[in-house]
Order: structure tokens, then sequence, then C-alpha cells
């Protein structure tokens, strides 16, 4: 393969700069496979432009305080993508018992669909109804 030479780099600083800088979607992915560090991956979540390594990403953080801090951060900024890490978080929580984040996501719901009841908000209300519902 042609990224094989990722395998053997035993410089980790090397490895980061590859999966935060690389503009080759292929060549980010195999430094991102090398990197374990919870917070490091959670800033690459923050950072990255390929939906689909962000769900790879995503999928490999399970710590719920990085997690938690990410969500924060991506709350405005992506919305497809806080909404898979709250997913995300809920999930790791039912693993282990916690209803916290299940808490917050349903008081998140509550709130938006308040804010649609009071015909706050940008575009179509129904389609935004439609996607609430589906959550």
């Amino acid at each position: 393969k042609r990224l094989d030479w990722i395998g053997r780099l035993d410089a980790t600083g090397l490895v980061r700069k590859l999966a935060v800088d690389a503009l080759d979607p292929e060549l980010r992915r195999a430094a991102l496979q090398r990197i374990t560090a919870q917070g490091f991956l959670g800033d690459c979540l923050l950072t990255e432009r390929d939906p689909a390594i962000g769900t790879e990403i995503l999928a490999r953080i399970d710590q719920a305080s990085t997690l938690k801090r990410i969500a924060r951060e991506l709350r405005s900024r992506n919305k497809q993508r806080h909404h898979a890490l709250m997913q995300r978080l809920a999930q790791l929580a039912g693993a282990t018992g916690s209803h916290g984040v299940r808490d917050e996501m349903a008081s998140q719901l509550i709130q938006q669909a308040e804010q649609l009841a009071r015909g706050e908000g940008k575009g179509n209300r129904s389609e935004a109804l439609r996607r609430l519902i589906d959550e």
C-alpha cells in the first residue's frame, strides 16, 4: 500500500502533524489510526473537514470528559457533528448506567421544540420539526 510507511513512523510529532495538516484525506486517516490520545483525537474532531473521517474519530473517543469538551465547542459550529457527539455520549452513558447525558439531550430537544413553537429559528419550520421528531 502507498501509506504503509506511516505505520513504521516513530516520530509522534510527525504523525500528529500529518493527522491535522495533510491535504490527502487517506493520509490524515492513516495518521489518525496511529493516535490513541483522547484529547488529541477530540481536537482533530473539531477541525476535521471530511465527515467520514470525523465519524471515525468520534467512534474512537470513549472518554466522556473529552466528548463533553468537544460538544461545548461544536454546539454552534457544526450541528450535525454535535448531534452525533451527543448520541455517542448517550451511548457511553448507557453503558455505564449514567443518565446525565440522556437528560441533557432531552432538555436540548425540548428547548428546540419550544423555539419552533414560538416561531423562532431560520428556514422551514415544518422541516425542522420533522428533523426534531426523527431525533
